[in-house]
């Protein structure tokens, strides 16, 4: 306390800082005109050595009786320490980014810190204490649940509303507050922190849209929906005024359009083409990233569009554009594309919310194509079995060859299907089966080599197909107007052959721009082995009776062909019939193999096949070998005794102790591709004449039928099931964000669909860079105790995230290219005495570029893995990949989220608090 007498030469105001000399002296002017009783303020004072404090100054004055001023009275007390901590907590208010306020209960706002100010829209702090905290609310229910709340709880916490700017634009915030209570706890008014959360809202919006959209593609595996779902959902997410899905054809080098929503007319869109270099889709798909443009119209050389597009444009308004790349696998599989008004601007989050809905879009689309591919081979092979039944079935020629021309119609998805024929005594041929057909003079109307498309199939007896039939100028112009009347755009012709002669024609055509494909051409020549079958069976009844009884047994085994896809049973009728109509010792139909070894299928007869004991003929020995390598008939009266056959050293003492060794062999083929044999033995000296090789070569075509037949049906079947796995793999990914569960699910289905004996599924650890096993399938032995974790750069997984690809080995213990850490070597050396399984197939997990983990299937050493089969698994490695990459983006949600609420949480300090910050 200090005492002064205001006459002294020394006065107080002497030791005040400059800067608030000029606010102390009127107070003390007014103190001593009596007009207050006393001061009382802060300011700031001068020491000796010119350090500056804050001070809290009271000032009296004492008078006398007559009211005549004897001295004054201050009191100073050091107030430093806690105007530093009040100034730091004053700049805290000002500079947090979250915006903080203090308001009176009937909503009058006291306080607000400029992040408040900018997050309601406010030019500045008075202009929005101006206004009532009530008016910023959009539903005033939301105003009575957050004071009822507060005033019963005394706190409040991540309450979401929606406020409304100054501007009028609505948002989401979430606000923290708690009621400020008096000393007799009256309520006196709120203080809180509000937080714009709109951004946040709306990913969380749309994360649920997209969790809903790939549950809705996952129910369904039919193309023409999935596409719809997808152009739908898109416009339902990101609100904008057309989505088009292109789909990829990389032998057409087009992209067509599938599927079309929004607004302008649908039709003007769907099934045209472009040129798949083209445009913004054309840079999407050669960068792999999304292509954007705000305005069409502008003169951008990268732009070149087909005019089709450009009218379609105008028309409909749409000038900006953005184009996102379908990829699954690493495989293009189109574009989605999607149009606005000019200038339509996409920010960063909007595009990895695009990129993500593309990355379901483009899975789901993948499934349903593998789907549809699985279902239209399965159609394919129950019409060739229907086909195959209705040759063997039936003598009458036309009925076989008309339905063979239907089939070629149903299979080809074409308008219009013919088959020809030759003209008994000429040299040329006439259409006498057609479906589809508006031309009616095909009966007069010849056929010769060199003129037209068909002619030149008759000149090269090759396959021929245009995909513009009256501009393409390899054609001649003789059946011109016949293709104008038909409407004929796109056209394939192939050849049905017998041997080395073309006994007819078969063609498919279409009538729009869609291009004849290699699948076509497969079915075509499939369908006219069947229709060349029907020929030579027709050629054969109206031979003699014994041809007769031959007929009937072929249409016995058609019928059980048409009737059963059982290999085995087919099989044994087979050889049975044909052993008793050419009356052989013993009859064996064979397999080939896929290292060129032939395996029994079906035998009839005593005389022991000259095999080894697990029913295998050595590749190139022995009759059987002769007649698949040469590809034709092979007979001999004696094999031992022949020159041009090699006999498997291990079946010569067989050979030498029997008295058959006269030997049949006759190959079945399949578009001139030998998938197996007939192998039939009689007593040695036995001469086949022409009529029994060409019977029993007949009876090959139908064996080599049923053994396509079931693999084309075994196919079907393996591509289904693939199909409904990844579907139901990528139903589970998009309802769990439980990497091991999916993991199961993955490793179960392709341990079912690949046949391997183990299946197992890595994560990568982003810490350590190890491989640490997350699911597991099979016959583990003794590695199914604990995970497995393989260091960096080992093992076979280790591998394949090296190369980035696919690996195999044929024994993972010991090739070179593979390194193990040696506890895990001596793990794995372990189990495989129990196990095994050396030969190995390992696939990286990719998500966007980087590696998240690994496949590991393993097999019996002489395992090998398809092409088929390696993107079958590629397939499952994409779903595992996305159900990592899913739990991971999950989790980093949840911290963030758990970091915020802690934050949050912490209590505001009152004022004078003096506790360090």
């Amino acid at each position: 306390m200090a005492r002064s007498a205001w006459s002294s030469s020394t006065h107080v105001l002497d030791f005040t800082d400059p800067a608030d000399t000029a606010e102390g002296v009127p107070a003390l002017q007014r103190l001593l005109a009596g007009d207050i009783p006393f001061i009382s303020r802060e300011s700031r004072f001068v020491r000796k050595s010119g350090e500056r404090i804050w001070c809290h100054i009271t000032s009296i004055i004492v008078r006398n009786d007559d009211g005549t001023v004897l001295y004054g009275v201050k009191m100073i007390q050091d107030i430093t320490e806690r105007k530093s901590v009040e100034e730091r907590l004053q700049q805290l208010f000002e500079r947090v980014p979250v915006g903080l306020y203090r308001a009176a209960p009937d909503g009058t706002l006291l306080d607000a810190n400029p992040a408040l100010v900018q997050i309601l829209g406010y030019p500045d702090r008075e202009t929005l204490l101006a206004t009532n905290a009530r008016t910023l609310y959009v539903d005033r229910e939301d105003r009575h649940r957050w004071t009822s709340q507060l005033e019963r709880d005394g706190v409040i916490r991540d309450f979401a509303k929606q406020l409304q700017r100054r501007d009028a634009s609505i948002f989401w915030a979430r606000d923290t507050a708690r009621a400020i209570r008096d000393a007799e706890g009256r309520l006196i008014g709120w203080e809180g922190a509000l937080e714009d959360i709109t951004a946040r809202k709306r990913a969380e919006e749309v994360t649920r849209e997209l969790a809903q959209v790939a549950r809705e593609l996952s129910a369904t595996l039919e193309l023409s929906r999935t596409a719809e779902q997808i152009v739908t959902a898109v416009m339902r997410l990101f609100g904008i005024r057309r989505a088009i899905l292109f789909a990829l054809d990389a032998d057409a080098g087009l992209l067509r359009c599938v599927a079309s929503a929004g607004s302008g007319a649908e039709e003007e869109w769907v099934g045209r083409t472009m040129p798949a270099d083209s445009g913004l889709n054309g840079i999407a798909l050669r960068e792999g990233r999304p292509a954007w443009t705000a305005d069409y119209s502008l003169d951008d050389a990268r732009l070149t569009l087909p005019d089709w597009i450009r009218a379609r444009i105008e028309a409909e308004g749409h000038s900006s554009g953005l184009a996102i790349p379908l990829t699954a696998a690493g495989e293009p599989l189109g574009a989605l594309t999607l149009r606005d008004v000019c200038g339509r601007h996409y920010d960063d989050e909007e595009l990895r919310q695009l990129s993500v809905f593309a990355n379901q879009a483009a899975l789901a689309l993948r499934n349903a194509r593998l789907y549809e591919e699985a279902r239209q081979e399965r159609r394919e092979a129950e019409v060739l079995a229907d086909l195959a039944g209705t040759i063997n079935s039936s003598l009458d020629l036309s009925t076989v060859l008309t339905r063979v021309v239907e089939g070629a119609r149903e299979l080809c998805a074409s308008d219009l299907a013919r088959l020809a024929l030759p003209v008994p005594g000429g040299n040329e041929m006439i259409i006498t089966h057609s479906c589809g057909a508006r031309y009616t003079g095909y009966a007069t109307l010849p056929i010769v080599p060199g003129r037209g498309l068909s002619g030149q199939v008759l000149a090269t007896g090759r396959p021929c197909r245009t995909d513009d039939y009256l501009a393409d100028p390899r054609i001649s112009k003789e059946y011109a107007a016949v293709a104008e009347i038909e409407g004929a755009v796109s056209e394939m012709v192939v050849p049905i052959r017998t041997g080395d002669r073309v006994e007819g024609l078969l063609y498919v055509t279409n009538r729009t721009l869609r291009p004849v494909t290699d699948r076509d051409e497969r079915i075509l020549l499939r369908l006219a082995d069947h229709a060349a079958i029907a020929i030579r069976n027709a050629r054969i009844y109206g031979e003699t009776e014994r041809r007769r009884r031959a007929a009937e047994s072929l249409a016995e085994v058609g019928r059980l062909l048409s009737t059963s896809l059982e290999v085995e049973r087919v099989g044994e009728r087979i050889v049975e019939s044909l052993r008793g109509l050419l009356k052989s010792a013993r009859v064996v139909l064979m397999r080939l193999e896929p290292g060129g070894d032939l395996r029994v299928v079906a035998g009839s007869g005593h005389t022991p096949p000259a095999t080894s004991p697990n029913g295998v003929v050595l590749a190139g020995t022995n009759a059987v070998g002769a007649c698949v390598r040469e590809r034709c008939p092979v007979t001999t009266s004696d094999v031992l005794a022949d020159p041009r056959i090699t006999v498997n050293p291990a079946d010569i003492p067989e050979f030498a102790e029997s008295d058959h060794r006269s030997v049949l062999a006759v190959p079945l083929l399949i578009k001139d591709g030998v998938i197996g044999a007939l192998s039939l033995r009689d007593r040695t000296g036995r001469v086949f004449e022409a009529e029994e090789i060409q019977l029993a070569q007949a009876f090959a075509d139908q064996a080599a039928l049923a053994l396509e037949n079931a693999r084309l049906y075994e196919d079907a079947e393996r591509r289904r099931k693939a199909a409904e796995s990844l579907a139901e793999v990528g139903r589970l990914v998009s309802e769990s964000l439980d990497p091991a569960e999916v993991g199961q699910r993955i490793v179960d289905a392709v341990l079912a669909l690949l046949r391997v004996k183990v299946a197992g599924l890595f994560q990568l650890d982003p810490d350590s860079d190890n491989f640490v096993s997350l699911a597991e399938a099979g016959d583990l032995g003794s590695l199914g105790d604990s995970k497995v974790v393989l260091a960096p750069g080992t093992g076979m997984v280790g591998l394949a995230a090296r190369e980035g690809r696919a690996v195999h080995t044929r024994d993972n213990l010991d090739d070179p290219r593979i390194t193990y850490t040696p506890d895990v070597r001596a793990r794995l050396t372990t189990a495989l005495v129990d196990v095994p399984y050396r030969s190995a197939l390992a696939l990286p997990l990719r998500f966007k570029g980087a590696v998240v983990g690994g496949l590991w299937l393993r097999d019996v050493p002489e395992r090998e893995f398809s092409q088929e089969e390696i993107r079958l698994a590629e397939a499952f490695a994409d779903q595992a990949a996305l159900a990592l990459e899913n739990a991971r983006l999950f989790a980093a949600v949840q911290r963030q989220r758990d970091r915020l609420l802690r934050r949050a949480a912490r209590p505001p300090r009152a004022p004078g608090d003096r506790r360090k910050t």
